[in-house]
């Protein structure tokens, strides 16, 4: 039905976001949507392909609140329990946010 062919159902809430930071890597393709406003992350958004949905689901959870710094964000990130298998996503996603911000 149409329903289960609509973006929110297949992406969950779309953002309007100020920002976007998108690369692919060997995990897997990762795009993080934010709506800032006055430097804080109001709303954060983040998609991916990777198998590891565990970890990209709690991206937002992490970024949402903090300032819109690369420091910032990689700190937050920082606070996210990672297993082995996943420490090379969380490494990969601060070099991306250190870069594009």
């Amino acid at each position: 039905t149409i329903k289960f062919s609509s973006w929110e159902w297949i992406y969950g809430r779309r953002l309007a976001f100020s920002d976007c930071y998108e690369r692919r890597f060997p995990w897997g393709n990762i795009e993080i949507q934010f709506y800032v406003s006055a430097g804080i992350i109001k709303a954060c958004t983040a998609y991916s392909d990777s198998l590891y949905t565990d970890f990209i689901e709690q991206i937002p959870t992490y970024l949402e609140g903090c300032r819109f710094t690369a420091d910032a964000m990689v700190h937050a990130l920082q606070k996210i329990p990672v297993e082995e298998e996943t420490s090379r996503l969380q490494k990969d996603i601060i070099i991306l946010l250190q870069e594009e911000n």
